[in-house]
């Protein structure tokens, strides 16, 4: 996981957010600056509230890679979703939380993997299309989860 983290750390950011707030109901639409590349877009913290939206598109080209790096907090509240578009797929997503706490609320939504270097806690009823990795902290799984394990075919520099 230490590699992991060193190699994640070295990708040069192309996308930087600051800190976002996705309101309930919202939607954030993100569109790769890199199509068919490696995109790595920063926030310095990530919030959505019921029902928020992150459309994180591929721009038509399934070599596309996304990495999604909040070095703050990451909290998604119930039935949040982080829906992939325009032909990006989970193997091609990694959300990458360098902060306390990731958390995804009740029947929430992610395809790709997270890796987390504190504390992980995911709703009851979620579903994942990846994989979950915690270094520091526990990671807190919800009754009910649904976990499909997606192998990551993301090669880092």
């Amino acid at each position: 996981m230490r590699d992991a983290q060193a190699a994640l750390d070295a990708l040069a950011v192309t996308d930087d957010r600051g800190t976002v707030a996705i309101p309930s109901d919202g939607v954030l639409d993100i569109a790769p600056t890199k199509v068919g590349g490696l995109n790595v877009v920063r926030f310095d913290g990530l919030t959505s509230g019921l029902r928020g939206n992150v459309n994180l598109g591929g721009g038509g080209n399934a070599a596309t890679v996304v990495i999604l790096r909040v070095d703050g907090k990451m909290d998604f509240r119930a039935r949040s979703a982080i829906n992939l578009v325009d032909g990006l797929t989970a193997d091609h997503v990694i959300v990458y939380v360098r902060g306390k706490k990731a958390e995804l609320g009740d029947f929430a939504y992610l395809p790709g993997s997270i890796y987390a270097l504190g504390k992980v806690k995911l709703g009851a009823g979620l579903v994942i299309e990846g994989q979950i990795f915690g270094r520091n902290k526990k990671i807190k799984l919800g009754d009910q989860m649904t976990g499909i394990a997606v192998p990551n075919q993301i090669v880092l520099p």
